[in-house]
């Protein structure tokens, strides 16, 4: 499929093909865009199936749109969007229009959650925007010898630097997981990273109470925050298996921590 990683190097991991990524996120993103519930768009035409009346949702949002990003093509349709919406609800009980519309409950229910499901199916495609892992401000630029990392952290410490910061008008895109099991290879390592940490400031978890809650309890807890309060489930099924692996990378920590406080690692 589009935005497959094709190239691989002399070590045998393979990168981005930047260049098919952005053609896919291209027809992801128009896909979502023509599904948007106003005339002549596709969306318009689904949800006249709905009621009409989705076209005032429709066209509100699309001239919030136009508004924030501000392009030819928008303002096209912003313009001749509420003539073409307003023509068809005029001639909606037309005799030869009643039968377009007249359809029953059942289908009408079907035809929202088809829509609803190509919405979110296109959406899993874009980065993970919910779920407490989006944005993460991080010092990533600076002159050299101006920033020292920061100790006692483990695997995940970053650079500090005491001055005057700004911030970058667009996002950084890092792909730090491009296989599950490079994914998988980086939660071992840096649970067992963050184990030996925790052992040796004796957070080890040998009492029954802390191991309860540091390895049981602690990573369901995370996952109902991130997932449901934070609202990681928006990002699809790639949210949930993000959010899935986070709690186990932290159960695995401290299950890590409490063999090496028991001598079995």
């Amino acid at each position: 499929m589009l935005g497959e990683r094709i190239e691989t190097r002399r070590d045998g991991l393979v990168r981005h093909a930047t260049w098919l990524l952005a053609v896919a996120y291209s027809g992801f993103f128009l896909n979502l865009f023509n599904l948007i519930p106003v005339v002549p768009l596709d969306g318009g035409r689904a949800m006249a199936a709905l009621s009409p009346a989705v076209w005032v949702a429709g066209l509100a949002s699309l001239i919030v749109l136009a508004f924030l990003y501000p392009s030819p093509i928008l303002i096209m349709i912003v313009l001749f969007g509420p003539y073409e919406s307003y023509r068809r609800w005029k001639s909606r009980n037309l005799p030869q229009n009643k039968a377009y519309y007249a359809i029953p409950g059942r289908t009408r229910a079907l035809v929202a959650v088809v829509y609803l499901g190509i919405g979110i199916q296109s959406n899993q495609a874009r980065m993970m925007r919910d779920g407490g892992f989006y944005p993460d401000h991080k010092l990533r630029l600076f002159r050299r010898g101006a920033a020292r990392l920061s100790e006692g952290v483990g695997p995940h410490s970053t650079p500090q630097f005491g001055g005057p910061r700004g911030r970058l008008h667009h996002n950084m895109l890092h792909y730090a997981y491009p296989t599950m099991g490079i994914y998988l290879e980086h939660m071992n390592r840096y649970s067992s990273e963050i184990a030996r940490l925790l052992h040796k400031k004796g957070r080890d978890s040998q009492s029954l109470p802390a191991f309860l809650w540091n390895a049981v309890l602690n990573p369901t807890a995370v996952f109902i925050y991130n997932y449901f309060l934070r609202l990681g489930f928006l990002d699809g099924r790639e949210g949930l298996i993000l959010h899935i692996n986070h709690s186990v990378y932290i159960h695995w920590k401290f299950i890590k921590a409490w063999r090496l406080g028991q001598g079995k690692e």
